[in-house]
């Protein structure tokens, strides 16, 4: 590697840092790894341009998200350069015993040999404790996977945090990943399962700094039929949102529960997108008070959830709402 310090260093080491970033804005992966390589002075750039946004739509057999994670977990610095992150969500594993896997309760000390699936598992519980996601114990019981899963229902236990980071399950992967980084400003999730999930509000909020610079928020479901299974969102997890800008929902069942928030904490929004979602007029009341949109898009979605009469909106209505909204 190259000293930038020797007289004869070529004129490009020493060009100004933010030309510098300009031109690794234009080079991909292969590159930026390759130009980072050509002196120390590059590396920062380089660095910079590689971890600012994180894309993962492969299946967990080619690119888990616990590889990304450890990452962060051994650098948070490098947890403060992402910006964007879009991955999958369809392949998350489902909190269940696997084929041919007997339901046992295993229990890892601090300092002990991990005993559960997850060769990183302590590495995870110290980084959910620094984060403030979860008590600082003694000893963490990784509890069985359970033997069934029911549709609709959320996850909200620190056992269940720990049981699902002991056995591998992606879900508390993503939890802990979108926890530790603390300058993410646009967040895209594809395909949404509808199985138990861990419950976003409860653990993000616990943080006091989870998704708090976020700005763009993108959830896609897989509620396309009226048969099919529909993923319900508690948008609850927008109450932690200050500086959020645009919204969009796609094949989703929307609505706050009873604990959830009242409006919006932000009162930047400028566009918010509804598509195939099923969404009752109280809920739509609470997503646009207050709110100078430049953009509202709405496509009614179905699914098993069912509103009362009382709650389903005519286009009148909406259209007084969003008037009042300004």
């Amino acid at each position: 590697m190259a000293d930038d310090s020797a007289s004869d260093a070529p004129l490009f080491t020493r060009l100004p840092n933010e030309l510098l970033d300009a031109v690794t804005s234009h080079l991909d992966k292969a590159s930026l790894c390759s130009f980072a390589l050509t002196s120390k002075r590059m590396i920062a750039s380089a660095t910079d341009a590689l971890y600012m946004q994180y894309n993962n739509s492969d299946p967990p057999s080619v690119a888990p998200f616990a590889l990304f994670l450890c990452t962060l977990c051994d650098r948070l610095d490098l947890a403060a350069k992402v910006k964007m992150v879009h991955i999958r969500g369809a392949a998350w594993r489902v909190d269940t015993v696997p084929k041919n896997e007997k339901a046992t309760t295993k229990v890892l000390k601090e300092g002990g040999d991990p005993l559960s699936s997850s060769d990183n598992f302590t590495k995870f519980v110290e980084a959910a404790v620094k984060a403030k996601m979860m008590e600082k114990r003694e000893s963490y019981p990784v509890t069985p996977l359970k033997d069934h899963t029911k549709w609709y229902t959320t996850l909200r236990t620190e056992r269940d945090f720990v049981r699902l980071l002991g056995h591998g399950v992606e879900d508390a992967h993503v939890l802990l990943m979108l926890a530790l980084l603390l300058q993410l400003q646009s967040l895209i999730v594809d395909a949404l399962p509808p199985y138990p999930t861990l419950d976003w509000h409860l653990f993000f909020s616990r943080t006091g700094t989870a998704l708090r610079s976020l700005r763009y928020l993108a959830l896609f479901g897989t509620c396309t039929t009226a048969r099919g299974p529909s993923v319900g969102i508690n948008l609850g997890i927008l109450d932690m949102l200050p500086d959020l800008q645009e919204v969009h929902m796609i094949d989703l069942n929307v609505a706050f529960d009873k604990k959830g928030a009242k409006v919006f904490l932000s009162k930047n929004i400028e566009s918010v997108t509804f598509t195939n979602c099923a969404i009752d007029l109280n809920s739509l009341k609470k997503v646009l008070v207050n709110q100078q949109l430049n953009a509202f898009r709405y496509g009614p979605g179905v699914g098993p959830k069912r509103f009362k009469t009382e709650d389903y909106f005519s286009a009148d209505s909406l259209s007084e709402l969003l008037t009042s909204s300004r």
